[in-house]
């Protein structure tokens, strides 16, 4: 198979050229036959014309034609002949140019007033019957079958020479519309060339993204190839200042366990290990969320019923103790676009917050709101004052310090958003609690 996108157009517009000029050839070689045995035929007619306007009827069935309408009637093998027959077949008058007896045999007399017309393909002749009641002076009538003869030499050059002509001229519109049709594609495919240079480009470094002005078609591609490469790189930085913020973060706790290590008491001992092996363990799961924040593939969907019912199970059984009754508004045909883990940590914080926060009450809902997906949580507890909703977000900052907690789930909710290009709000619900919503557009991310 031909790897090349230009090679195979080239060889299915020939192939369709090929197809085109051919049938175009084969139609206009027909149409010129047709016309030519058309041409053939009103030259018949006017010699047969001439034939009757001159032909003497005698007595005794005798028939003279003293002025020939055509010479060449009246050289011997010219090509064109002429006979004048009764009812019995029997010749009355023949032309000079008529020398073969065969010629003069005429299988089937028209009846009169009749033109008949058509090619003898034995003797290679076009013949031309018409038949006429001539009334005598007597006023006796009496039928006469008048026929023209033509050998198909004229026609058969005519012919030929328009063959020659009509292929000849068609091979050459066809060269040259193939050459055009290769710089139309060579035209047409020059913005994929330079996608595939820019590409390369950014592969080998030499610059950061595919820029250029493409296309309409390509600039759909374009724009998606830049936003999986500063997807890339923007993971690469999260990746690389994860592990730096990791190592840092995990200073103070190494160095309070090496402190507690040379106290004296055994109790404090294992009370402080455990404390700071479980800030360790939140800093490095925090760390490793970062690390892999908006890891989605172009295209890539969810769907949000299952995930939003395995969270609220979990919850429910998290939260026994509460009774909350939790409503859930998500249409089984909805997807969320972008990863799986990025879609079960939006959904845990928030329902976490929510189970943490409400009396009895926690609502869900999702869909897609004027082409963006939409998530909405909300409760019935206490809800966010304004004043402290610009603080929703900040690292480590919790609200409630009786609840627990370390203050980063909200933060984490809103990098995730941020990174998919979308928005967080909070606000009231008419449940009487909090209503925290994140929009994503979805144009954003085919």
């Amino acid at each position: 198979m031909m790897n090349s996108l230009q090679a195979r157009l080239l060889v299915l517009a020939g192939l369709l050229l090929v197809v085109f000029v051919g049938g175009a050839g084969i139609t206009l070689e027909r149409g010129a036959a047709e016309a030519a045995r058309a041409g053939v035929r009103k030259n018949q007619m006017g010699v047969m014309y001439g034939l009757l306007a001159a032909a003497e009827y005698e007595p005794g069935g005798l028939v003279s034609i003293p002025r020939l309408p055509e010479p060449r009637l009246g050289q011997p093998d010219s090509g064109l002949y002429a006979t004048v027959v009764d009812s019995n077949g029997a010749i009355l008058w023949r032309s000079p140019s008529a020398e073969t007896e065969s010629l003069l045999a005429v299988p089937s007399l028209p009846p009169p007033g009749v033109f008949r017309f058509e090619y003898r393909k034995q003797q290679d002749l076009f013949r031309l019957n018409y038949g006429v009641l001539w009334e005598g002076i007597d006023g006796d009538e009496q039928y006469l079958g008048l026929e023209v003869l033509q050998n198909s030499e004229l026609y058969a050059q005519t012919l030929a020479s328009f063959r020659r002509t009509l292929w000849s001229w068609l091979g050459v519109l066809g060269v040259l519309l193939l050459l055009l049709q290769t710089a139309l594609l060579r035209w047409g495919l020059a913005p994929l060339r330079q996608v595939s240079h820019a590409v390369s480009q950014v592969e080998k470094g030499e610059q950061a993204e595919v820029v250029g002005r493409y296309p309409r078609e390509l600039a759909h591609l374009t724009d998606n190839l830049n936003r999986l490469i500063r997807s890339d790189r923007a993971r690469f930085e999260r990746q690389r200042n994860a592990l730096g913020d990791l190592s840092h973060s995990l200073k103070t706790p190494l160095s309070v366990l090496n402190g507690a290590v040379d106290r004296d008491t055994s109790e404090q001992l294992v009370n402080t290990v455990r404390e700071q092996t479980a800030r360790m363990d939140a800093i490095v799961q925090h760390q490793l969320r970062r690390a892999t924040l908006g890891n989605r593939g172009i295209g890539r969907t969810v769907p949000v019923a299952p995930a939003a019912a395995r969270v609220v199970s979990a919850l429910s059984t998290v939260y026994t103790e509460k009774s909350v009754r939790c409503e859930r508004d998500v249409p089984t045909s909805l997807h969320f676009p972008g990863d799986e883990g990025d879609l079960m940590e939006l959904l845990g914080n928030l329902l976490d917050n929510a189970f943490k926060c409400c009396r009895e009450r926690v609502r869900l809902s999702a869909g897609l709101e004027s082409g963006a997906f939409q998530l909405r949580v909300e409760d019935d507890g206490p809800g966010i004052a304004p004043s402290d909703r610009s603080l929703i977000g900040s690292r480590g900052v919790r609200l409630d310090e009786r609840r627990p907690g370390n203050g980063i789930g909200l933060a984490v909710v809103q990098e995730i958003v941020k990174a998919y290009g979308g928005d967080l709000e909070i606000g009231e619900s008419n449940l009487g609690g909090a209503r925290v919503c994140l929009t994503i557009g979805l144009a954003n991310l085919t």
